[in-house]
């Protein structure tokens, strides 16, 4: 069956705005690990979310076997988790020090929650993209 693609990006912000701690764009509740609000920043003239070591998480409303994401680091390597509604890890991907936003696919059976660590407080997120699929 064909599905939809959801996405959430930041390029709405402009650089220098903070968002709080807990948010929702794109039917995708973030929420920063600390409790601290979140950095919207331009890299290569893209708007970014900028998370700290803690990390994020990301809960998806629906399901999906496929997220896409495009993210990089300018600190340290950062990991991402992806996990069922029950917290089994699903998928997982270390992203190393790049200095630059990649494009990259997590693969994996149900994934609703989404965890990134790691980065050097220097880890960002431009987009995630979901793919549901229509019953």
């Amino acid at each position: 069956m064909p599905g939809i693609v959801i996405c959430s990006s930041f390029e709405l912000f402009p650089s220098g705005h903070f968002l709080p701690s807990v948010f929702n764009v794109s039917t995708m509740n973030f929420n920063h690990s600390n409790g601290k609000q979140f950095l919207i920043k331009t890299v290569n003239a893209e708007n970014v979310l900028r998370f700290d070591d803690e990390g994020l998480q990301i809960t998806l409303a629906h399901p999906t076997d496929v997220l896409s994401l495009r993210s990089g680091t300018f600190g340290g390597k950062y990991e991402i988790q992806c996990m069922n509604i029950s917290g089994d890890t699903v998928a997982s991907q270390t992203i190393s020090t790049n200095n630059t936003l990649l494009d990259h696919m997590l693969v994996g059976s149900q994934i609703q929650i989404v965890k990134f660590e790691g980065g050097g407080n220097e880890a960002v997120i431009a987009k995630v993209c979901v793919d549901i699929t229509c019953k």
